[in-house]
């Protein structure tokens, strides 16, 4: 039943958002499991995030480095340092509606399943929903 769906999912630490479709919230204790063994990874926070949203999740990390030019003067026009104190990925994520309380729980999600170690970027971006019975009848 409907109701067990949070305490199934207390059973293998998915945290289910009651405010999710009841297929999406399914597929959540469904593959807990396997969502748990991807825990902290790409593809573990990429299909999380896709059974929540319903879309795709593009998960893109920066690697560190820097291209130093002839003209480079440290402590001129170069400054040593990192934007994030951490490694750093960005999250993109496609949405049909932006609602402020549905943003706060995907970055709920993401601070649950990244490393600890790491920062990231979250953007948003809307998709377009497809007109439902456009044809008048």
């Amino acid at each position: 039943p409907e109701s067990l769906l949070p305490w199934l999912a207390s059973w293998i630490d998915v945290t289910v958002d009651p405010a999710l479709p009841e297929q999406r919230r399914r597929e959540l204790v469904r593959r807990g499991a396997e969502l748990y063994r991807w825990r902290g990874t790409r593809k573990g926070l990429a299909e999380h995030l896709r059974i929540c949203t319903g879309n795709p999740a593009e998960i893109s990390e920066q690697l560190p480095g820097m291209r130093l030019g002839p003209d480079t003067r440290l402590g001129v026009n170069t400054v040593l340092g990192s934007s994030g104190g951490g490694y750093h990925f960005t999250v993109t994520v496609h949405l049909s509606d932006d609602s402020a309380a549905e943003v706060d729980w995907i970055r709920a999600v993401i601070d649950a399943h990244k490393p600890a170690h790491t920062v990231y970027t979250l953007n948003i971006t809307k998709t377009e929903r497809e007109a439902e019975g456009s044809d008048g009848g």
